[in-house]
């Protein structure tokens, strides 16, 4: 960082068009998670969903999407695609709820 601005990064660059599976396998956190086979995936588009891509390993999924916008319109596709959809929700709460239920 020079005077406040970023000059680069290190390691591979994961945004929204390639964040999924295979872009976490050699790290050595995700080494020791990879045998898991319940994901919590959230996501805020319909694009999210591709996380799961390139994992194999899914016996229970619950997938969570934030609605924050053109909240009518999206509706319907979110609904169909999500198990719970949040809208216009900028908190961790519901997520947090149900993680606070799994681990204790």
């Amino acid at each position: 960082m020079g005077n406040g601005t970023i000059i680069g990064f290190k390691g591979e660059l994961i945004h929204m068009y390639n964040k999924n599976h295979c872009h976490v396998n050699s790290s050595e956190y995700h080494q020791a998670l990879k045998d898991k086979t319940n994901i919590l995936l959230l996501g805020d588009s319909l694009g999210d969903l591709d996380m799961l891509a390139g994992n194999q390993q899914q016996d229970v999924v619950l997938r969570i999407g934030f609605l924050n916008s053109r909240i009518e319109e999206r509706l319907p596709q979110y609904m169909n695609s999500f198990d719970i959809v949040l809208l216009d929700d900028q908190t961790m709460d519901v997520v947090n709820g149900i993680l606070r239920k799994i681990i204790y």
